[in-house]
């Protein structure tokens, strides 16, 4: 029998994805398990797995094409067979995915109608490839799962609308354009996330107008799937997140003279690779998140949750823009461990090499722009943390010690917060224990 091979989520915040290669043609024998794709997640580049034997008998998505979550890729089956009908259902946008079954969606037999269209909608109207070959895409939420015709989740996102926060009047309780139209005009019928749901962003009363680029010569750059959920975060925590930052100088003095103590141990027993600032930076927050777990929380709505791990997201700079591999229960670890453990994963994320395991789950953020001569900046809360730690160069300058000028070593130092779960003394609090830790850096061996 043959079976719709669609785009899955690689990653926990993947809706698209870029089909970056075929292993397979048209023709070619397919076995459960073998590499059929590689797929251009928000994170990295990963290869896709096909969950069927058989023969690729019809590809939907050339190498190099956008294709949303849920949406057909291929067909797979027995060579030779008869696959029209699921074609037809595919290009329909109506069709029930196999594990439905094709009974699962009987639409209203009125004139004009067909069981897989929108009521009132002409698919001759809307010539986009990525709607003429998609199937209706599951959407999870915290009652189950809804489907919604790929037309009504275009608009939807076009609106900066969640998709799970419309009602859907279509066969089987399906999300057709006419309700996301409705949407857009009256709002939510009813509250469509329940009440101890996070908080999400309204849709934007900015004109669009106001963001038209100038009318001047330049080349369009097509958006990376990276870059496009760094947009969409980040745009998201930024407008919802109450943020408030607090900054603080620290003696990184005692600290950098510890760390070259260690490398030159290390050195001696031939230790691959060398302690970073950003090494004890990590531990000295790991302690500090232990100290003060009310910093290593999450809000979410009417409850905040406080993590009994510390997992502590390191910012990696790619070409692409920004990723976030994650240390786990980074307090329980050495300094050593982690920084074989940042090393790897920074590699890693450079050559989009990076496995879900590998990002996801952390309770705490660390940027660094030190590297790069960047004394002091404040970074955006990654959600749904409540914390991230923005770290400046470590340079020598003129300060006041006992009446006395004289070059020391500084660290700036901000902590963002997201102020419906931490407050400012609790920041501060935090704060002053990860620059005691840098300033006696002998207890981060403790």
């Amino acid at each position: 029998m043959a079976e719709i091979v669609e785009m899955i989520a690689l990653s926990p915040t993947m809706e698209e994805g870029t089909l970056a290669e075929w292993y397979k043609s048209e023709g070619d024998t397919v076995e459960e398990g073998e590499i059929i794709a590689d797929v251009e997640t928000d994170k990295a580049t990963m290869e896709m797995e096909s969950w069927y034997d058989g023969t690729m008998l019809k590809i939907f998505a050339e190498a190099g094409s956008t294709v949303a979550v849920g949406d057909a890729l291929a067909i797979v089956g027995e060579e030779g067979e008869d696959i029209s009908d699921l074609i037809d259902q595919i290009k329909s946008g109506g069709a029930p995915t196999s594990d439905e079954g094709d009974a699962a969606a009987e639409a209203p037999e009125e004139a004009g109608e067909e069981a897989g269209d929108d009521a009132g909608e002409e698919p001759a109207a809307e010539p986009a490839a990525s709607d003429d070959a998609a199937p209706a895409a599951d959407v999870e939420t915290d009652e189950g799962r809804l489907r919604a015709s790929p037309l009504a989740r275009r608009i939807a996102a076009d609106n900066d609308i969640q998709i799970a926060r419309v009602e859907g009047t279509g066969p089987s309780g399906r999300i057709i354009k006419a309700d996301v139209e409705r949407f857009i005009e009256e709002g939510p019928a009813e509250p469509a996330v329940a009440a101890s749901a996070p908080e999400v962003a309204a849709a934007s009363d900015i004109p669009a107008e106001i963001f038209q680029a100038p009318d001047v010569p330049g080349e369009s750059i097509p958006m990376s799937q990276m870059r496009k959920t760094i947009a969409k975060r980040l745009r998201a925590s930024w407008q919802t997140t109450p943020h408030f930052a607090l900054t603080r100088e620290i003696d990184m003095g005692p600290a950098m003279e510890y760390r070259s103590e260690l490398n030159e141990g290390l050195a001696e027993a031939e230790w691959d690779g060398k302690i970073s600032v950003n090494d004890l930076i990590v531990k000295a927050c790991a302690q500090a998140l232990e100290k003060y777990p009310k910093m290593n929380v999450s809000y979410q709505g009417d409850h905040v949750i406080q993590f009994d791990e510390v997992n502590i997201g390191v910012a990696v700079a790619v070409d692409d823009g920004l990723v976030t591999p994650t240390i786990k229960n980074a307090d329980d670890k050495t300094i050593g461990t982690i920084s074989n453990e940042a090393r790897s994963l920074a590699e890693k994320a450079r050559d989009k090499g990076l496995a879900p395991d590998d990002y996801g789950n952390s309770t705490f953020s660390v940027s660094n722009l030190g590297m790069f001569g960047i004394d002091h900046f404040m970074a955006v809360i990654n959600p749904p943390e409540a914390g991230i730690l923005a770290c400046g160069a470590v340079e020598e300058k003129p300060v006041v010690e006992d009446g006395e000028i004289e070059v020391g070593t500084r660290m700036k130092v901000t902590l963002s917060c997201d102020h419906r779960a931490v407050d400012g003394a609790i920041g501060a609090r935090f704060l002053a224990h990860v620059a005691d830790l840098l300033e006696n850096p002998v207890l981060l061996a403790i």
